[in-house]
């Protein structure tokens, strides 16, 4: 009992670690007008994005298959000005739509597209 209670510190003194490091921040830089990806940032994006090269933020509804049926969610992804999309994060309805709306405050856009 005490090795899985010494266990558990561990791996949250662990994680807690990185999280407060910052590595793995998404850092949305308002002087430079940038969007700074970390490293290996979902497997798609890192390094930094121009706010002039996204054209809007999108929900998109998403859904996934269960064992007890299909699972819903919204991906808040960045529509650039290529015509490409870059997903963000996958989250419920409310924490999506509100997530899109702070995120196109913060890059400037008017309202957030949703399709």
């Amino acid at each position: 009992m005490v090795g899985v209670i010494f266990a558990g510190t561990l791996a949250y003194l662990g994680v807690q670690r990185v999280v407060e490091s910052g590595r793995h921040d998404l850092i949305i830089d308002e002087g430079k007008k940038l969007l700074c990806f970390p490293p290996g940032f979902a497997g798609r994006l890192q390094g930094n994005i121009p706010f002039s090269h996204i054209d809007a933020i999108v929900l998109r509804n998403v859904g996934r298959p269960t064992l007890i049926g299909p699972r819903f969610s919204y991906m808040v992804s960045l529509k650039m000005k290529d015509d490409s999309e870059q997903g963000l994060i996958d989250l419920d309805k409310a924490k999506a739509m509100a997530f899109a709306s702070w995120l196109k405050g913060r890059l400037g856009f008017v309202k957030a597209a949703r399709r």
